[in-house]
């Protein structure tokens, strides 16, 4: 294995403006979402000091071609690039998962950064039915070959028990974070600037999804949140369960099914998948500048100790916007999405040549997963009027599997009855037609104020239930 490179020359530290600890120490202690992180570090200035002795899981080498410069130093691959740790089955015996989410090398995915600066980008800007262009801000995997920025950002899926590490890298060269939403790691990992840091170079996030802790989560930035979570800067993070023993069907599970989801205390297998994401969009807030509504550490506004409100921070104070706007506290929505199609868009099958939407197409006798993230800023209410659902897990914890969730249990919502969710909350749900539920139903999702209750807007899609043709078929 490689030697491990240990900095502790402050002027080599110093140099270090973006670094992050990418080391494991062995026995560090998880909790039930298993936070996987090192010693909260000493800091020189604002800079992380990685100086911990790296365990056997994981060491970092020196680029040979560079081997002075701190900034070259990259994950070293396990013995030599072999797989020699594995996910263990409840027997513990291994399974056919590593340990680590991408090859061993500790790094995935690394992200890029997209602002509609980068003109490039040409699917910055997304068309509206109404004609208008609107822009979005996000992130991408600059290791995909031909891969662009997509709103929402992409889905990022792991495995139960892996140990994640997210690179974001700082192409617009503005501060971001990434907020790993329910994962609740350690704080320098949690990307929450107003809390931990924020990110002007590059900077890898790092923590390990925990036995139990398969669910539905998403990461978005975390600087000046309001506007960055508005302006599509978030991305669903899926933590799929192994599948049974002997399964050939492996995770991370290919988005859309088949795979398995954690139900009760066990799995359970299902048969499609669908992302439903609802969003509603002011599009005054895509037209801002990147700090819009901070306050400054020259502000006359005050925090509750009495001090300026400072740059980091939101200010309620109204600001000069376009048409109107007069600062983020001034939300009034005039497009409504579901993941990342607006309406009336959504009612089309992800299929569609022209105008790809989120309909789901599942057979009779078939399990549908629908994933739920309220996106939006208004109260969603999502309502099934043919089938009736059963809800199995909550913001990203399954009910009914003990520990926390031993007072809890799966529920069913009656078809016709209303799911209500507020921003940032998730929802997993089961739908099992059968074969009197044959043809297409309308799922209406409505946006409420969140003061008024009254509807602002809606977004419709489909469940379209039909027998598979004879090539979709299983032998």
């Amino acid at each position: 294995m490689a030697r491990p490179i240990v900095f502790r020359d402050p002027k080599r530290l110093a140099s270090l403006k973006g670094f992050s600890t990418r080391d494991m120490p062995a026995g560090w202690p998880n909790s039930r979402m298993g936070q996987f992180s090192p010693d909260p570090p000493r800091s020189t200035g604002n800079l992380p000091t990685p100086d911990f002795i790296p365990s056997d899981l994981f060491t970092l080498e020196p680029d040979p071609n560079n081997p002075d410069n701190p900034k070259s130093v990259k994950p070293a691959r396990i013995s030599g690039g072999k797989v020699t740790r594995f996910l263990k089955y409840p027997d513990g015996t291994d399974s056919p998962v590593p340990l680590f989410s991408t090859d061993q090398q500790g790094v995935d995915p690394r992200f890029g950064f997209v602002t509609p600066i980068c003109r490039d980008f040409d699917t910055v800007s997304r068309e509206m039915p109404d004609g208008t262009k609107i822009d979005f801000w996000g992130f991408f995997d600059p290791k995909i070959k031909d891969n662009r920025f997509k709103f929402p950002s992409d889905t990022i899926r792991i495995v139960e028990g892996q140990f994640f590490h997210g690179w974001l890298s700082q192409i617009a060269k503005k501060a971001h974070t990434i907020h790993w939403h329910g994962i609740e790691p350690t704080a320098q990992n949690d990307g929450v600037g107003k809390l931990s840091m924020e990110v002007g170079g590059d900077y890898i996030f790092q923590w390990k999804a925990g036995e139990g802790g398969a669910g539905t989560y998403f990461y978005h930035c975390h600087r000046n949140t309001v506007l960055h979570f508005e302006i599509g800067m978030y991305g669903m993070l899926l933590i799929d369960p192994l599948s049974p023993k002997g399964d050939p069907l492996l995770p991370p599970y290919k988005t859309g099914g088949p795979g398995y989801v954690r139900y009760k205390s066990g799995v359970l297998r299902y048969d499609v998948e669908a992302i439903w994401v609802p969003d509603d969009v002011d599009s005054r807030f895509h037209k801002v500048d990147h700090g819009f509504g901070l306050g400054s550490n020259s502000s006359s506004e005050l925090d509750a100790q009495g001090k300026p409100l400072g740059q980091q921070f939101t200010s309620l104070k109204d600001n000069s916007g376009p048409d109107g706007m007069k600062g983020l506290h001034d939300f009034k929505a005039d497009h409504f999405f579901i993941t990342g199609v607006p309406h009336p868009w959504t009612l089309n099958e992800p299929t569609d040549r022209q105008r790809p939407g989120v309909a789901a197409v599942v057979a009779p006798g078939q399990t549908l997963l629908i994933r739920l993230l309220s996106a939006d800023y208004d109260v969603t209410r999502i309502v099934f009027t043919d089938f009736d659902v059963e809800v199995i897990g909550v913001d990203g914890r399954v009910l009914g599997n003990g520990g926390w969730s031993r007072y809890s249990s799966p529920f069913v919502a009656r078809a016709g009855e209303g799911i209500r969710l507020t921003t940032a909350r998730r929802a997993d749900l089961l739908v099992r037609p059968t074969a009197k539920h044959l043809g297409t139903h309308t799922i209406r999702i409505q946006f409420l104020n969140h003061i008024t209750q009254q509807e602002e807007g809606i977004a419709e899609t489909r469940i379209i239930v039909r027998e598979p043709a004879a090539s979709e078929r299983q032998v």
